[in-house]
């Protein structure tokens, strides 16, 4: 397993959901190249 154990700092999956709508829905102009999310505990 990638992991022994859980991580209770792990990120919510509707985070990253967020995250990426965030992304797609971007005015055109604007080019995302790159996300970079980490929990902040």
């Amino acid at each position: 397993p990638f992991f022994d154990e859980a991580k209770p700092d792990k990120l919510d999956p509707q985070d990253v959901a967020d995250a990426v709508l965030f992304a797609i829905e971007a005015n055109q102009r604007n080019s995302v190249r790159e996300i970079y999310l980490m929990p902040t505990n």
